[in-house]
């Protein structure tokens, strides 16, 4: 930008391309013209002329003007108007000088005129830089995805089309009637902090002069604390260890159920097997879920042994997939017995010593078998 006297005008820019394969040149009145066809549209003809490499190219004007004019500090500036029509363009010109008497006038700042120009853009599109912003500072995308559905959540109910659309009462409203239908104050809090960190970005970055919702106060979450924290109870405790102790070996034994159980038993049909799945894991059901997965092991097993060749029918399957007491030496003397007493009610197999020793065993072992499949470590199922 520049200091001079130049008045507004509009005018399209002059660009230069590189000459079209397969033009055909010819000369008209002293002057040398291209001519070519290309592969959509009729016949065109431009100017040629020598570029910085000395290599022919072709001088085209732009599709759109621009319009040249002086803003309120004196300097001349020139904007794309996107306009291919010159009375239209003249409209636009005419917008900007009239800001720039504002300005000139002391009536509107020089911000507030810079900001001008991004209060009829869609919020969509300033938002859309903003998670690219976010995006650039490292957020993860769980973050960025959770920020965006609340700040679109509230720009929706709130008929927030354009940032001159952010008004504090609309906000404040919008609270306030997510109060009266029992929101959390933490949930408030989330989606007020989503979009006040969106429009502190655009006073930075120049879109907004100032931060409309800086004068909205956070709800205060300490009153109105939905999940209060506690320590576990010993039966929870006690739970928490039988299912950390059993889960590996009851994963193997959940029952196959159907994805679409209503319309299996409508229909009368198995389906296919991209309609089933397995059965979720629940503390009631997981003693049966770990006899099923012992008796699907020792099937296992036992069919390995017919492929290899050996005879270890003889041992029994609870010895073999028995499990090692990692767990109850570990915990504190008042929960030990009434794990032992969970362990007598749910009819669970006793701990032995033999079944650590073999255990031990396996582990030490650093040679694999290369013929034959390696019995499973019984501590580990």
């Amino acid at each position: 930008m520049k200091r001079n006297n130049t008045r507004g005008t509009v005018y399209r820019k002059t660009v230069t391309r590189p000459l079209p394969t397969g033009a055909e040149l010819f000369t008209r009145q002293g002057q040398q013209f291209a001519r070519w066809k290309p592969a959509k549209g009729r016949t065109r003809t431009a100017k040629i002329t020598t570029g910085k490499d000395g290599s022919p190219r072709i001088v085209e004007e732009s599709r759109t003007y621009i319009a040249k004019y002086r803003d309120g500090l004196g300097y001349v500036c020139e904007v794309a108007t996107g306009c291919r029509e010159e009375d239209a363009a003249r409209s636009g010109l005419s917008k900007l000088e009239r800001r720039a008497e504002l300005v000139k006038s002391e009536v509107m700042s020089s911000a507030e005129a810079s900001t001008a120009d991004h209060q009829s853009i869609s919020i969509v599109v300033h938002f859309g830089a903003y998670l690219n912003h976010v995006r650039a500072k490292g957020a993860t995308a769980l973050h960025v995805t959770d920020l965006e559905r609340k700040a679109k959540k509230l720009f929706r109910e709130c008929d927030i089309s354009t940032l001159r659309q952010l008004p504090v009462e609309t906000v404040e409203g919008w609270l306030t009637a997510r109060q009266s239908e029992e929101m959390s104050a933490r949930t408030r809090n989330a989606h007020l902090q989503a979009v006040r960190g969106f429009c502190k970005w655009c006073v930075q970055t120049k879109r907004l002069t100032m931060n409309p919702l800086t004068t909205i106060a956070k709800a205060d979450e300490k009153v109105d604390r939905r999940r209060q924290r506690r320590a576990m109870t010993e039966g929870e405790l006690v739970n928490l260890l039988e299912v950390a102790r059993w889960r590996p070996l009851a994963e193997f034994g959940r029952e196959s159920v159907p994805v679409e159980a209503n319309k299996s038993a409508a229909t009368g049909e198995r389906g296919k097997r991209s309609n089933w799945t397995k059965a979720a894991l629940t503390l009631d059901g997981l003693e049966a879920a770990v006899d099923c997965a012992r008796k699907h092991l020792a099937g296992t097993e036992r069919h390995t042994n017919r492929a290899t060749g050996t005879d270890d029918r003889t041992a029994s399957a609870d010895s073999r997939l028995s499990v090692a007491p990692t767990v109850a030496p570990t915990v504190a003397p008042n929960v030990a017995p009434n794990l032992a007493h969970s362990r007598k009610k749910r009819s669970l197999p006793a701990l032995s010593s033999v079944d650590a020793d073999e255990s031990r065993e396996w582990h030490a072992s650093d040679k694999k078998p290369t013929n034959q499949s390696k019995k499973p470590c019984p501590q580990c199922l």
